[in-house]
């Protein structure tokens, strides 16, 4: 939640930094494992929407995601191209509820570039799919769009012919259909030369088309114009607007307001009194009859070497920004008029940083107030690309000082920015990779009104987990709350008083590998900064514990068995850990059940407090080797008979006997399997007999002896 801001005054060896504007913590949009570039933002009232490049799937892909609150919060990424071709330089326009994006694919199946199109309806809430709008055989790239109400017009580069030519496509039903393509260039003749850096702008039925182009008699490289009077329907002929025969211009850039058009290139001229020798300046030219006719060009940079012209309009204030300088180090520079483009004041130096690198420029304007974001190489305290950001908001006389929009650790490139009139909100995407890899990064500001005071309030900061006293194995999260009266602008991380880790956006957390640090007890801390440098911590202790239990087990057990249904055994397991204990060790089956016939697998294991689990097992086995008993009860031996004779056998086993059997005179004659074991015997004669019992393991036993006689 956005606050009110105090006056914050920051020191650094190049600048001093005032700022009264209130900064909201950074989002991470793209949140993703791959490499996040190319970002593009638009914003129309509460609607922020942002567009980027995105190789996370595996394949670069575009991707969007959109906040319906001015830029507090924002929706879920969606990949918008969807594909398996290599998906680059997305290009973003919004009217009304209609959101439209433009980007070129290579796509296997055709094995070259094409320019596709999808578009919403609803406000960035959902996409239509893909269209390709150039279907041609050449490479197609460099994509450009505008629109106005229903009408939105599509540009881009394509060498289907053979060389570069500026192809254009124009939807009058709000991008439902198209045009058929138009080769815009192509009616310069057929001299092959290559064109470039294709724009287009609309204003009411006026529509513009610019380009680089060396094609030809005109003999050099040329920014060339084409005007439509009939919203874009049929245009007229090419306007040579550099018309530099002896120099190289290229890269324009074009703004039209109501009835005015201005366009900006950059021209490689002789360095005077430096034979050989050339640099780029900034050329300016402008039209105050839709189009019709140009004033004079003007040269805006004088001497130096100039580039990434930008160019912004309000009202009678046209301002066109620029990186460049007559030294080794480029810095950010502005030309500025304030009479609708007639004429420019001096050069102004925005960065003004005589020992850093300023590049890249963007700008955005709203009323009065002029935002130009740039990337500002650092050399001092240590090498490092950040977002640096400056305003005016009284058309640019005066301007406040500096602010270091990204404030990351890690490389902050290819800024954007745009604004929200209502409230003079400044959003800003750029490319990061302090996460660790390339993301998609977003913070807004809101202009706040200056007080005398400094803020003093640091920040209030807290570890949410793990709790202090915590055992903590492998990797862990370390969550934390922080917050602060005006905004938190940085969590550093701490183990053991060594900086680990830094988090920017909120919600604050880190993950933390303990594998890394030794057995026992570590300090965690966390420092919480505002952008006054306030800072407040917060610290726990955690032991950390990534070795497991050790378990004494007993060797392998042997035992004989005490009946059919096996033998209780008991046994002792022990269990000692480097830090602490926290159950076991736990046996399964337990000590004191009763183990069956046969080898059982006991396995135990215990747990220490930060969770590792240690397993041992060993086996119980239960044999049975113990052979039955058995004895002829019945007759005595020596006994007659007469006609026949009964004999009974005892027989006993731990486990159960399983069958008796009846010898005469040495051969098997009887066979009983279940109490009572007796046996008749009717044959005559003297007789020799002994019983034998067999166990369920096998086992065996022979009883004693008798003889008997048995007479008829």
């Amino acid at each position: 939640m956005l606050t009110s801001t105090v006056l914050l005054l920051i020191v650094s060896p190049n600048h001093v930094y005032a700022l009264d504007l209130n900064l909201s913590s950074t989002i991470n949009l793209s949140s993703n494992t791959g490499t996040a570039t190319q970002p593009r933002i638009a914003a129309t009232g509460s609607n922020v929407f942002a567009v980027w490049t995105d190789n996370t799937p595996g394949n670069n892909q575009i991707f969007f995601a959109k906040s319906t609150d001015g830029g507090a919060t924002f929706g879920g990424a969606i990949n918008l191209s969807n594909s398996n071709g290599i998906a680059l330089v997305p290009k973003i326009a919004v009217s009304g509820n209609n959101v439209y994006i433009v980007w070129h694919e290579y796509r296997a199946a055709v094995d070259n570039y094409d320019i596709y199109f999808a578009k919403s309806t609803d406000g960035g809430a959902k996409f239509s799919s893909p269209v390709n709008l150039s279907s041609t055989t050449g490479m197609s790239s460099n994509a450009q769009i505008a629109v106005s109400g229903s009408y939105v017009y599509v540009v881009w580069m394509d060498s289907t012919i053979g060389n570069g030519e500026t192809y254009y496509r124009r939807s009058s039903d709000s991008g439902v259909t198209f045009s058929s393509t138009t080769n815009l260039s192509n009616n310069l003749g057929s001299t092959g030369g290559a064109n470039s850096f294709p724009q287009v702008a609309v204003s009411g039925s006026y529509v513009y088309v610019v380009w680089g182009d060396d094609t030809g008699n005109f003999g050099s490289n040329e920014v060339r114009l084409l005007r439509s009077t009939d919203g874009g329907v049929k245009f007229g002929s090419v306007i040579n607007l550099s018309n530099s025969a002896s120099s190289a211009s290229d890269s324009p850039q074009m703004v039209v307001s109501g009835g005015s058009l201005y366009v900006g290139w950059k021209e490689l001229l002789p360095i005077p009194n430096s034979p050989g020798s050339y640099s780029y300046h900034m050329m300016y030219k402008r039209s105050t009859d839709n189009g019709a006719t140009f004033g004079s060009t003007l040269d805006l940079s004088g001497n130096g070497n100039y580039d990434k012209q930008q160019i912004a309009v309000s009202g009678t204030n046209v301002y066109v920004v620029m990186q460049g300088g007559t030294s080794g180090l480029t810095e950010i520079l502005l030309a500025r008029s304030t009479d609708g483009g007639a004429k420019f004041g001096t050069l102004i130096n925005l960065s003004n940083t005589a020992l850093s690198l300023s590049r890249f420029p963007t700008i955005a304007v709203s009323g009065s107030n002029v935002n130009i974001a740039w990337v500002e190489t650092l050399t001092l305290p240590t090498t490092n690309n950040e977002i640096y950001f400056v305003r005016s908001t009284d058309g640019g006389s005066t301007w406040k000082p500096i602010t270091n929009f990204s404030g990351n650790v890690g490389s902050s490139e290819d800024p954007r920015i745009a604004t929200n009139p209502s409230d003079n909100s400044i959003y800003a995407v750029w490319r990061d990779v302090t996460p660790g890899n390339y993301d998609t990064l977003f913070r807004k500001a809101v202009t706040q009104t200056l007080q005398t005071q400094l803020d003093t309030t640091p920040p209030i900061v807290s570890i949410t987990s793990p709790i202090n006293g915590a055992a903590a194995r492998g990797i862990i999260t370390v969550s934390v709350s922080a917050s602060d009266n005006v905004a938190v602008s940085s969590v550093q991380l701490y183990v053991d008083n060594v900086l680990k880790a830094t988090d920017t956006s909120s919600p604050y957390g880190f993950s933390l590998d303990t594998t890394l640090y030794s057995d026992g007890v570590h300090a965690i801390k966390v420092v919480a900064k505002d952008s006054s440098n306030n800072q407040a911590s917060s610290q726990i202790s955690i032991t950390m514990d990534n070795t497991k239990p050790v378990i004494f087990k007993p060797a392998n057990i042997v035992v004989e068995a005490a009946s059919s249904s096996g033998t209780k055994v008991t046994f002792t397991v022990t269990a000692t850990d480097n830090i602490k204990l926290a159950s076991g060790p736990t046996c399964t089956p337990a000590s004191g059940s009763i183990f069956p016939l046969g080898t059982t697998t006991v396995t135990c294991t215990a747990k220490d407090a930060a969770g590792n689990i240690a397993t041992a097992s060993f086996t119980v086995t239960v044999r049975d080797s113990k052979a039955p008993t058995v004895s002829i009860t019945s007759p005595t031996s020596g006994s007659a008979f007469k006609g026949s004779a009964t004999v009974s056998v005892y027989a006993s086993d731990n486990i159960g006997v399983s069958k008796v059997e009846l010898y005469v005179d040495g051969k098997l004659s009887y066979t009983r399997t279940a109490t009572p074991y007796t046996f008749t015997i009717n044959n005559n004669g003297q007789h020799s007999i002994y019983a034998k019992a067999y166990d369920k393991s096998g086992n065996t036993a022979v009883s004693n002896t008798i003889q008997i006689k048995i007479v008829g």
